[in-house]
Order: C-alpha cells, then sequence, then structure tokens
C-alpha cells in the first residue's frame, strides 16, 4: 500500500462502528497504520462481508469467550 496513513482514519470509523457496541475502546491512527505499512492488517474493500461473515462470526466468539449474537453480524 503506497499511503499507509491515509486509510487509517477509514479503518477507525469502521473499526468504531462495529467494535464499539461489543465495547471496544478505539486504538490510535498510529496502531492501524503501523499495522497497514508492516502487512499485520490487510485494508481491502472488495470484499463482501457475507463472504466473510462465518470466519468473522467464529473470530468473534473466540475473542470474546461467547456467542456473538447473529443480528450484530447482519448488521454490516
Amino acid at each position: 500500500m503506497r499511503d499507509p496513513g491515509g486509510v487509517a482514519g477509514s479503518i477507525m470509523d469502521l473499526f468504531e462502528f462495529h467494535f464499539a457496541p461489543l465495547g471496544a475502546s478505539r486504538p490510535s491512527s498510529e496502531v492501524f497504520r503501523r499495522a497497514v505499512a508492516q502487512g499485520d492488517l490487510v485494508y481491502r474493500s472488495d470484499v463482501d462481508a457475507p463472504s466473510v461473515r462465518a470466519d468473522l462470526h467464529s473470530w468473534l466468539s473466540e475473542l470474546n469467550g461467547a456467542i456473538v449474537d447473529p443480528a450484530f453480524l447482519t448488521a454490516a
């Protein structure tokens, strides 16, 4: 990615939109900028949410130690 800092704000907004309802606090934009620059976070706008919903559900359930409400995932 040519300018990881250029998408950090968008990533932060999406993170907050999706994870604030779960109680996650908003990390600094520098965290996202570095993650994108180092290849630890891949920012893609060409992936449909339904195509990754099952993986997201599994990951969030493992992360939270509880099953995630399906309505939360369909709101994306």
